[in-house]
């Protein structure tokens, strides 16, 4: 969010190319951090939740079902200030009733199919509705390509897959001796599997450059301190 400010004084110098640039930088920054924290979080719901509150089924598939519906908000959210920023403000207000419309219509259907994760699934139909129009109108107004984000996304989830790999095999496995039923195993498991993700996760990132793509040349004294080739 501290990036978007950027993009608003691009926008009113009439800096065409550093706009496209500042959005890439927002849009890339958010993505790469909030999509293995989210995935990660539904990944780790039981040991997550047993930490905070106590060990509770329901809770943990909620919760589960919850955690990849963050990555939308704060797409939203970052996508609304945008269109702050570009002077299109009136589009806020219209992202937002769109996708409170879109939650109102499939709310009910949802939870009578799904239950309580019928309610998660109109919540996250709702935003994605709402980041989709404001892509759309920051797109027109702001001229605008995605494609740039498109691939950079595509990269980010291959990188999360693995990573998913890594953390669940990693979970089964330290379960046979761990109980996650219980709040210091729980934390024991949230150390280990959280760090061995975020290790997997930082390491191909710096492998694949994905890293510098997003934070710059930075990224290279950091391989060359970690001993990483790329």
């Amino acid at each position: 969010m501290t990036i978007v400010p950027l993009v608003t004084a691009a926008y009113m110098r009439g800096e065409q190319e550093n706009v496209k640039k500042q959005l890439n930088d927002v849009f890339q920054v958010l993505l790469f951090i909030t999509l293995p924290a989210c995935i990660g979080m539904s990944l780790l719901a039981e040991p997550l939740y047993t930490v905070f509150y106590e060990h509770d089924p329901a809770g943990i598939q909620i919760l589960a079902a919850y955690a990849p519906v963050a990555i939308l908000l704060s797409l939203f959210s970052v996508t609304a200030a945008i269109l702050q920023g570009i002077d299109q403000q009136r589009f806020t207000i219209l992202s937002l009733l769109l996708g409170l419309l879109t939650k109102s219509v499939f709310q009910m259907p949802l939870m009578m199919w799904m239950g309580a994760r019928g309610s998660v699934m109109a919540t996250g139909l709702g935003y994605t509705v709402s980041v989709i129009f404001a892509m759309i109108i920051i797109r027109k107004y702001a001229n605008y390509n995605f494609s740039v984000i498109l691939r950079r996304t595509v990269l980010m989830l291959m990188l999360n897959l693995a990573m998913a790999i890594v953390v669940l095999l990693a979970y089964y496995g330290f379960t046979l001796f761990i109980n996650p039923e219980s709040k210091f195993g729980s934390m024991m498991l949230l150390i280990l599997c959280g760090g061995l993700g975020a290790i997997v996760y930082s390491y191909l990132s710096l492998r694949l450059r994905l890293f510098d793509k997003v934070f710059g040349p930075r990224a290279a004294a950091i391989r060359r301190k970690l001993h990483i080739k790329a």
